[in-house]
């Protein structure tokens, strides 16, 4: 099960939408989106009925779309519209049963960002949306991977979660765990099974259940079922509040924890395997930024329990 990446795009707390991840690593240290100009990506009849979530999500995706011969449209996100579900259930209750506004009602279904995408790109092909929390985008990237070897064109494929109160931290587990900051993002790729022009390959896609006491014997299973090396980086991250931190290096490779730079929220994956395509992709600005690898396997830990794992490889 393999597929070949031609385009990323990815809304982040860097300025990765306008330049990529690698060029921005060393000047970020903000906690807050960086989101860009919408109305310049986003024609003005749509953008004003959409809600942050479903910007973020769309401007993601037609950018990495543009040019694209597309016949899927597969999205992640761990919580979907949830903000607007919360907005519609507040006015419900204030306004105690009387009319209310549609808005926040129309754009609270999780397929609401799937839905814009296709109308915008005029897309009436499949479309799906993976709501599983922490393991959301990696489930769609699996059925993103199968899609792409059943057609003849690219697949855009993407994870967009937004910050809202309701996952504020409470106080007992921020003294717990002080170094955690809940961030949000989009990241949306073109994948295909055309090498020519690509930037990197997913060599390998899935999902395993361990504990974090065992999950390295699970990763060498993994990688021996599906023949590959070991890598040379592990870009390590969390897409859920978890008890445990990996501290010490997955097996014996250099692990970078991606989560410490975009935060954590249920789709930083997307993030992640980004930022994995950008080192493939530019070895020497990689090298400037401490990375050197061709071969990255990206390990997302969900509550200790679940762990997304995607492996990366260079083309040459």
């Amino acid at each position: 099960m393999k597929a070949y990446i031609h385009k990323c795009s990815t809304l982040s707390v860097l300025d990765s939408f306008n330049g990529g991840i690698l060029s921005k690593l060393k000047n970020s240290s903000s906690h807050v989106l960086i989101e860009p100009a919408y109305k310049e990506i986003i024609t003005g009849s749509y953008l004003r009925r959409m809600s942050k979530v479903i910007k973020m999500g769309v401007a993601a995706a037609i950018t990495a779309a543009k040019d694209q011969n597309i016949q899927g449209i597969v999205v992640g996100s761990g919580a979907g519209c949830c903000h607007n579900t919360v907005l519609f259930i507040g006015e419900y209750n204030e306004r105690q049963e009387e009319i209310l506004s549609p808005h926040s009602f129309i754009q609270s279904t999780d397929n609401t960002i799937a839905g814009q995408i296709a109308l915008i790109l005029q897309n009436f092909s499949y479309n799906i949306t993976y709501i599983q929390k922490g393991l959301a985008f990696e489930n769609a990237l699996v059925d993103a991977v199968l899609l792409s070897e059943e057609n003849n064109a690219g697949i855009l494929i993407g994870g967009v979660d937004e910050w809202i109160p309701l996952f504020e931290l409470g106080e007992t587990t921020k003294a717990l765990h002080p170094e955690y900051w809940i961030g949000e993002g989009a990241g949306f790729f073109i994948l295909s099974q055309a090498k020519q022009n690509a930037l990197a390959l997913i060599s390998a896609c899935g999902i395993l259940q361990s504990k974090p006491d065992s999950i390295e014997n699970e990763l060498h299973s993994f990688l021996d079922e599906h023949q590959l090396e070991i890598p040379d980086l592990i870009l390590y991250g969390n897409s859920f509040v978890n008890e445990v931190s990996i501290d010490i290096d997955l097996l014996n490779v250099k692990t970078v924890h991606y989560s410490d730079i975009c935060g954590i929220y249920f789709t930083n994956t997307a993030f992640g395997m980004n930022l994995g395509t950008e080192i493939l992709t530019h070895p020497s600005l990689a090298k400037e930024n401490g990375f050197n690898a061709k071969r990255i396997l990206i390990v997302n830990n969900f509550n200790d329990a679940d762990w997304g794992v995607i492996y990366l490889s260079a083309l040459s």
